[in-house]
């Protein structure tokens, strides 16, 4: 056994301000803002990172360095998130925002004062080029994970975790129950909700694609003990550049995790079985139990873990084991009873039944073989030059093992081999889950390449030239992952038709794969469409030649679906199709206007079609100013309030008053929105339809930026108010490039659009806007 760093008595000042620095901002944070990214670092602070770091120090583990340290904060601290979400689930009613960051709270003290007198073990030093290399490592995972999250619609997958999410945070006691993954992922998805009251794509999505990052270096650790620093960095490399690890972090579902925990988990099993630490053990048994709450498809690394315990096990003596079974036995009822506890209420509740379906529909029969699928997924998700240099380099480096490494190798065959033989020869229709093959894959594939770099010294020219065929191999396939999952305009999957390039040839030819589709960028403007509805500027019902689930689920939930051939009050028609609607045909058109378009970067990408005209012709939506309104609009858990009026109660003339006007900020830059809402009123039935204009007007009175046309955004005739109803006519106006930064006036009112003669004969001023450049 190797030889522990000495302890540090006692805990660094810079540990204690660090926690009581979280403990004070993070809810201080909560309690005064409302902006989504704030909120969301204060709560992924106290409830995952700090507990993380005071987890990973109390555990104490040896032969431990500084990315190790870190990796294992970052999972226990998210096994730790998890662990207080299903807790605060289990208590009944509804959970409430304080109640759960006073449960974080609580815990990530207690976890502090016990640090306070816990001996801390030193870091084992590693050299400055391992760690450069290793950063570079995690920038690379994270370059290709971090960009754009928010860019691409919510799948179906991800609008189910976050409709449980929000039931379980209503006291919904069966939300969790009635999820047919495990309750991991609802658990991650609950804390993010509760804490932002909202969710979006990026702030879902973030803590997902934070675990893929994670899992890179931690696979880059694990290789480096199994084999070698060298072999460790390129697996890592060659796992953050595989387009299976990489689509599946870039939306909110389990898959992240589970390579971070499989990582994790084997690691900690590794190194059981060189030292038998029951530290390692303990650690094992924790890791395996969170890998089973997200998914039970975890259960299938036995076979390697096992494998390793029993390995150290037998190399312990005789006077380590009574400690070793202790562990085992407190681990492993520990762990059994939280895995119990998370899927008992599952397989006792009525939907279980639903679950067992959803099961028995993805088993196959005698004869099922997924081989072509795997090849059409391996080479849909990533090049085909990658997928098959991938298969290559891993059988080449299962024949090195073999000849280098022989229990290295054995272990990352158990690994790969159960789920390779479940999802091609059992499961009917495995989806993506082939990715649980490619971490081991990577570790074997990165055999030979770093061989390439020991093997071929005192040969300049023959290295030479494999590093530049290595290097040509991995940019032909990163500019691929640069097309299919990052490029938006246009987006290649989507337009896949026009935009194929031939050099990136496919089994599956010019007929690409139309499911699964994860993580790859598609957006068509459905929040436009949700925020109109939910402000009531559209009619209630609708029905679209796109059926995907997650469009009515969330982003359509203020209307009410119909039928194509139930005369829905409005048609969404998509010129990119989620999925498309098989009841739809264009025949149903017939009888409605098309009144508008919705655009994603200057393209329509959604049309509007309705029984009755709207008071113009035609109207246009750009997306990009609806984005910040849909999730302060709508999905909400709770409501939030208007802003506080600037002016209220004012007669524009005898029959119409404005109410009230209401606006979030008075200082703006050039190139935002202005968001501005207006409350109507009217005492008797207008007989004209009046438009509204909002002037951002100099010291002159002469307008430097104006919204005119009807209320509603051009969707509301006036006389048809009714009488004594408050009308919310909500504004959008962008600051222009042709802006002067300076000090300007907020005028408005109405006017009647054949006279130009304005209603009363006035403007309103609102409020005095400051907008710099």
């Amino acid at each position: 056994m190797s030889t522990q760093s000495p302890p540090v008595r006692v805990p660094p000042r810079w540990l204690w301000f660090l926690g009581l620095a979280v403990l004070a901002i993070s809810p201080w944070t909560l309690a005064t803002t409302q902006a989504l990214w704030p909120r969301w670092l204060a709560m992924m602070a106290l409830a995952w990172w700090l507990p993380g770091v005071l987890l990973v120090l109390l555990w104490r583990l040896p032969r431990t360095d500084l990315p190790t340290v870190t990796v294992l904060a970052l999972a226990l601290g998210l096994c730790w998130m998890v662990l207080l979400a299903l807790l605060a689930h289990w208590f009944p009613g509804p959970i409430g925002l304080w109640p759960l960051v006073a449960l974080y709270a609580f815990g990530a003290l207690a976890l502090l004062l016990a640090l306070a007198r816990r001996p801390l073990l030193s870091p084992v030093p590693l050299s400055l080029p391992v760690l450069v290399s290793l950063c570079g490592l995690v920038l690379v995972a994270a370059t290709l994970r971090l960009p754009g999250l928010g860019y691409h619609e919510f799948h179906a997958d991800e609008v189910v975790l976050l409709r449980q999410s929000r039931r379980a945070i209503e006291g919904d006691d069966a939300a969790l129950a009635e999820h047919t993954k495990g309750p991991g992922e609802i658990a991650v998805a609950l804390v993010v909700y509760r804490a932002l009251g909202t969710a979006d794509e990026a702030t879902a999505r973030l803590p997902f694609a934070l675990a893929s990052v994670a899992s890179v270096l931690a696979l880059a650790l694990l290789g480096g003990r199994l084999f070698n620093p060298t072999v460790g960095w390129v697996a890592g490399l060659l796992l953050a550049v595989n387009g299976f690890a990489l689509g599946l972090s870039r939306i909110a579902q389990y898959q992240a995790v589970i390579l971070l925990l499989s990582a994790l988990s084997m690691l900690a099993a590794w190194e059981f079985s060189r030292g038998r630490e029951r530290r390692w053990l303990l650690l094992l048994s924790t890791l395996t139990a969170f890998g089973l709450i997200f998914h039970y498809e975890f259960g299938l690394l036995a076979p390697a873990l096992a494998c390793l315990v029993v390995l150290g096990w037998r190399r312990a003596r005789r006077a380590e084991r009574g400690c070793l079974v202790n562990a085992a036995l407190w681990g492993g009822t520990a762990g059994g009873a939280l895995v119990a506890a998370a899927y008992v209420p599952a397989i006792v509740n009525p939907y279980f039944a639903t679950t067992q379906g959803y099961l028995a529909n993805r088993l196959g029969e005698i004869g099922t073989f997924n081989l072509p699928f795997l090849v059409e997924m391996g080479t849909f998700y990533n090049s085909t030059y990658f997928f098959a240099g991938l298969v290559l380099l891993a059988g080449l480096g299962s024949w090195l093992g073999w000849r280098r490494a022989r229990l290295p190798l054995v272990v990352l065959w158990l690994w790969w081999l159960p789920f390779f033989l479940l999802y091609i020869f059992v499961v009917r229709y495995p989806g993506t889950h082939f990715y649980l093959l490619m971490e081991s894959w990577s570790l074997l594939a990165a055999l030979p390449l770093a061989a390439l770099a020991t093997d071929l010294q005192g040969m300049l020219t023959w290295r030479r030239v494999a590093a530049v065929a290595v290097a040509a191999w991995l940019v032909v396939s990163v500019y691929y992952l640069y097309l299919v999952f990052f490029r938006q305009a246009p987006e290649y999957v989507m337009h896949y038709d026009t935009e194929r390039l031939p050099f990136y040839w496919a089994p599956y030819g010019e007929r690409i794969p139309e499911k699964p589709r994860f993580g790859f960028p598609i957006q068509v403007g459905w929040k436009v469409a949700g925020v109109l509805g939910q402000w009531g500027y559209l009619p209630a019902t609708y029905a679209s030649n796109d059926g995907a689930w997650e469009l009515r689920r969330w982003y359509l939930t203020p209307y009410d679906k119909r039928d194509p051939d139930q005369s829905p009050g409005v048609f969404f028609i998509a010129t990119l199709l989620h999925e498309p609607n098989p009841e739809y045909d264009d025949v149903y058109l017939q009888g409605y206007l098309h009144v508008g378009d919705i655009f994603v970067r200057g393209e329509p990408r959604l049309q509007i079609w309705t029984w009755r005209p709207l008071p113009v012709p035609y109207v246009a939506f750009d997306a990009e100013q609806f984005a910040p309104l849909f999730e302060r609009e709508v999905n909400r858990l709770e409501p939030l309030p208007d802003p506080p009026a600037l002016v209220e109660s004012v007669p524009l003339d005898e029959h119409v008053r404005l109410v009230s006007a209401h606006l979030e900020r008075r200082t703006y830059r050039i190139g935002e929105t202005l968001h501005l809402l207006l409350v109507w009123q009217t005492n008797r039935r207008l007989q004209d339809d009046y438009k509204v204009f909002v002037h951002v007007a100099d010291e002159s009175g002469r307008p430097v930026a104006q919204w005119d046309g009807y209320p509603g955004l051009n969707t509301s005739y006036t006389s048809r108010w009714p009488v004594g109803w408050p009308f919310r006519d909500h504004v959008l106006l962008t600051l222009g490039p042709d802006l002067t930064p300076g000090t300007y006036t907020l005028l408005v009112g109405m006017y009647h659009p054949e006279t130009g003669q304005r209603v009363g004969d006035r403007a309103i001023p609102i409020t005095t806007l400051s907008i710099s450049s």
